[in-house]
């Protein structure tokens, strides 16, 4: 009787040992994560901008996470897109804003403040002073638009009725984005080159 005790214990040591060596260590589970968030971080900003969907010509892609962070290879370029439309394409970097991701050189930009104006419209909460959160709900009506961002600030309003008719929101104004824009590159660090008065000037706004 003890011998299949015995033998019983063993076995169920066995058991114990095999399980332990299958089980991952810490530094396993730091590697896999480290696989699965391959290449250089960057951030997209106007705040950081979540929720939204990139993909990368070496084959990187995702979602944009609660700090705007997404990945890329160096030289990549990264394409952002909300549904069906289109951001904008730019070469990776480790800090993106509606100027580089519009291939512009500062902000009195048309097509920049127009991208900024519908991040900052589409935002969960409708206040992007806390960061800029982009539902899966918004991108599944958005899955069939799409937006010319290069039209006049004006203009802009009439050319995404669509939009925000689809999502149940009010274009918010050229002015209250570029206000937001600068803030959050300065925040960052990053020179605007103009204010916001002049800003609004250039633009005809």
């Amino acid at each position: 009787m003890s011998g299949h005790r015995n033998l019983a214990i063993l076995l169920f040591s066995c058991f114990i040992l095999l399980n332990s060596s299958c089980a991952p260590t810490e530094d396993e589970v730091i590697t896999a994560d480290n696989v699965e968030r391959e290449g250089s971080p960057g951030v997209f900003l106007d705040s950081a901008v979540a929720g939204v969907d990139y993909s990368t010509n070496s084959g990187l892609g995702g979602v944009t996470d609660s700090s705007g962070r997404f990945y890329y290879n160096p030289g990549d370029q990264v394409s952002f897109t909300i549904g069906g439309i289109s951001l904008g394409s730019v070469t990776g970097a480790a800090k993106l804003t509606p100027v580089e991701v519009m291939g512009a050189s500062g902000t009195a930009d048309q097509k920049v403040i127009n991208l900024s104006r519908l991040l900052q419209t589409l935002d969960a909460d409708g206040d992007p002073s806390n960061g800029i959160s982009i539902s899966d709900a918004t991108k599944t009506t958005l899955a069939a638009k799409s937006v010319n961002f290069d039209v006049s600030v004006d203009a802009f309003d009439n050319a995404t009725a669509a939009v925000t008719s689809a999502v149940g929101k009010t274009m918010i104004s050229a002015a209250t984005a570029i206000a937001h824009l600068h803030t959050t590159m300065k925040q960052q660090g990053l020179d605007s080159k103009i204010d916001n008065d002049t800003a609004l000037k250039n633009l005809g706004s």
